[in-house]
């Protein structure tokens, strides 16, 4: 692959520390949030709560459900999960309603509800029971995201309003979790993933940091099993323009890029090549 464009000396890079879990001891996060689908230029016909297991072990969702409530409001819509193990690194995609005829079919959803999702705020809980919660912000959850105007979030205030095009996503590949819905959550395209989305690369860490005109990327790996390298995209809604650059995947190892012309660039998006040719966005990041 092309190693241009000042490209990807491989530097040393500090470990990012593991982010304290939100609520509970479990290590399975509430990674995306969407729920603007079949709306007016959605670009899936049905909204969604994707999950995923940070950990390096298997978690047991047998018992466990997705909730969901209106961002004031205190009755909690339940959408049980299937008594499956999850394995690490692995999410689980549980499909709900639709807001209309617009957007693409989901990938094969691991759960199914009918709970009809608000596209700029609402709650979201991940719940070790079937039982529905109570009141506006109840406590005892596993995982919770407030987002928009909700009146019930973890941390500082809530996710940042999604929209019909936007869905709320977890940073750090999914791994951040310092009890801050506000820090740990940011908008951008719906990329849902499923079981059958497992990641080739062990993520650690992913940032694009300003340096004059320039920004510079740095992502840190723990294990690329399969991998054959990376693409670089910038921009927030789309995220299929052309990538900055591509590199041959290593193991365990550090990458840094600059991008010499960033513009005005929201956000970048991480993406791996695999041994067989397919691709899987596995992080994304904001310049700060």
């Amino acid at each position: 692959m092309a190693r241009s464009l000042a490209l990807a000396a491989i530097i040393g890079l500090l470990a990012v520390p593991g982010a304290a879990e939100a609520i509970g001891s479990s290590t399975i996060t509430i990674s995306e949030v969407y729920g603007g689908g079949g709306n007016s230029g959605a670009p899936y016909a049905n909204d969604f709560v994707e999950l995923r297991n940070g950990s390096s072990s298997p978690v047991s969702l047998a018992g466990w459900s997705v909730q969901y409530a209106s961002a004031a409001g205190s009755s909690w819509s339940v959408t049980a999960l299937p008594a499956i193990s999850l394995a690490p690194g692995r999410y689980f995609l549980v499909q709900e309603a639709s807001g209309g005829v617009n957007g693409a079919p989901l990938p094969a959803p691991d759960a199914t509800g009918t709970t009809a999702m608000a596209a700029t705020s609402g709650k979201v809980a991940l719940v070790a029971s079937t039982v529905a919660l109570a009141g506006p912000c109840p406590s005892g959850s596993v995982d919770l995201v407030g987002y928009g105007s909700s009146t019930c979030f973890e941390g500082s205030a809530p996710a940042p309003a999604p929209s019909n095009t936007l869905s709320d996503v977890r940073g750090g590949n999914g791994r951040a979790d310092s009890d801050d819905n506000a820090a740990d959550f940011s908008t951008a395209a719906p990329v849902p993933q499923n079981t059958s989305s497992p990641t080739a690369v062990l993520l650690r860490s992913f940032s694009a940091v300003r340096d004059g005109a320039s920004v510079v990327l740095r992502w840190r790996t723990g294990a690329e099993e399969d991998a054959l390298g990376f693409d670089v995209h910038r921009g927030g809604r789309r995220i299929s323009e052309a990538p900055i650059v591509a590199v041959g995947a290593l193991v365990g190892h550090a990458y840094a890029l600059r991008d010499a012309h960033p513009g005005n660039a929201p956000l970048y998006r991480l993406r791996e090549l695999r041994a067989d040719g397919s691709r899987a966005w596995i992080a994304i990041t904001r310049p700060r």
